[in-house]
């Protein structure tokens, strides 16, 4: 099976990811901006990966456009893993049955405008760069494109 893993990286938790989860499989991973329809079209499996604001994908609908025949979408984000958060994040992007899978990653404020610190700052209490990823999180993705 031709997949391609497509990924969209504003701080760097989610390339970092893709790239893993490249390393895993030996699948090809593309930043999305250099990615084209006809590579998206071509793949017979497009792994999806994207940060997350206030639990929306940032870039989800651009993949979509592009017509992806078989997608899988991980997401990246500083919020802790559980169930009912995912179920939150599938809920709120109305992404269905689409096979979806939650990665921790962090902050860099380094990487972020004025305002986008300020209210991170306030709502996660966090004033400094912080790193929750784990190359151990891409486990349960990489069993799923396996089987």
């Amino acid at each position: 099976m031709n997949t391609i893993i497509v990924y969209s990286s504003t701080t760097g938790f989610t390339k970092q990811y893709a790239q893993w989860i490249s390393e895993a499989t030996g699948f090809e991973a593309v930043e999305l901006k250099s990615a084209t329809a006809e590579q998206i079209q071509n793949a017979d499996r497009v792994i999806f990966g994207s940060s997350l604001k206030a639990g929306i994908f940032l870039k989800l609908d651009k993949i979509k456009k592009m017509n992806p025949k078989n997608l899988v979408i991980f997401a990246v984000g500083l919020t802790e893993k559980s169930d009912e958060y995912s179920k939150s994040v599938v809920d709120a992007n109305k992404i269905g049955d689409t096979p979806f899978f939650y990665m921790r990653g962090g902050v860099k404020f380094t990487k972020l405008g004025f305002f986008e610190r300020a209210i991170l700052k306030k709502i996660t209490g966090l004033s400094e760069d912080t790193d929750y990823s784990s190359k151990d999180n891409i486990a349960e993705l990489v069993e799923f494109l396996n089987k």
